[in-house]
């Protein structure tokens, strides 16, 4: 819990000011060229998908809810960008997975292969069967300039409250694999406290005493599963827009999927 506060607090904060100046729009056109030539997204969607790359869990979803909120994407292209813009940071990837869980054994350029190449083959796999139902919203970021003003206490109330929820979830999971620890048998323990919640559950997986390629395969499908706290974090973020949580979930399985297929095949 310690570690939760200070690694997504400030990134809420940050992109809610994002979000309320010419960053947002900035990084919109910069993008635009590019995500609307693959994948037929609108100008806004290019700074949610850079925050779901770089920010974690589940801070891309709660900025995509805002901009279906705001009418600057339509509900068909958020539901779209669900399926791919919710992954682990770099930060946790690398710090905490390769650094503490696989003690820098594996290459980080592999590890980054495995756990994010599925997340854009996912973008474009869905995409031909959703492009043809985006509604682009006619209030883009083109024609859309933020007002002068930025209230700081809005979004640090607005930030406040969905680290709240982000920690209610990680506090009643983690006392959960607790629990799950007592259960006699340890595969049984070890998968269940993994599809409940990605920090802990692959820290067991990482202390485990099945052979090293079992964990190292383990760890990076769960940590791109991302697990059941994710899950509802996700949900309580979109709660308040028109986004369904299905295309999150359909996301990550097929992700998750590609995942294991990609590390069992190439690694």
């Amino acid at each position: 819990m310690c570690t939760i506060v200070p690694s997504i607090f400030p990134f809420l904060i940050i992109s809610g000011i994002f979000s309320a100046t010419n960053i947002i729009r900035f990084t919109g056109h910069l993008l635009y060229p590019i995500i609307h030539k693959t994948l037929g997204l609108s100008s806004a969607s290019g700074y949610i998908i850079l925050i779901g790359f770089f920010c974690g869990y589940p801070i891309a979803s709660k900025v995509c809810s805002e901009l279906v909120e705001s009418g600057q994407i339509s509900v068909n292209e958020g539901n779209y960008l669900l399926t791919f813009i919710n992954n682990p940071s770099p930060s946790f990837v690398f710090t905490y997975i390769s650094g503490i869980l696989l003690h820098n054994t594996s290459s980080n350029t592999k590890l980054a292969i495995a756990i994010y190449t599925p997340v854009i083959l996912t973008a474009f796999i869905i995409n031909p069967f959703v492009r043809k139902n985006f509604n682009y919203s006619s209030l883009s970021l083109h024609d859309n300039t933020p007002d002068n003003y930025i209230d700081f206490e809005k979004i640090f109330d607005s930030s406040l409250i969905t680290m709240i929820h982000i920690s209610e979830y990680v506090l009643i999971f983690s006392i959960l694999c607790e629990f799950i620890k007592l259960i006699p048998c340890r595969i049984c323990s070890i998968v269940i406290s993994a599809l409940l919640e990605i920090t802990n559950g692959t820290y067991v997986i990482g202390i485990s005493t099945l052979p090293y390629k079992i964990r190292y395969y383990a760890i990076i499908f769960f940590t791109s599963l991302g697990g059941l706290s994710a899950s509802l974090q996700v949900k309580s973020v979109i709660r308040c827009s028109s986004l369904s949580i299905k295309w999150y979930i359909a996301g990550k399985l097929l992700s998750s999927t590609l995942t294991l297929l990609l590390i069992m095949i190439f690694l």
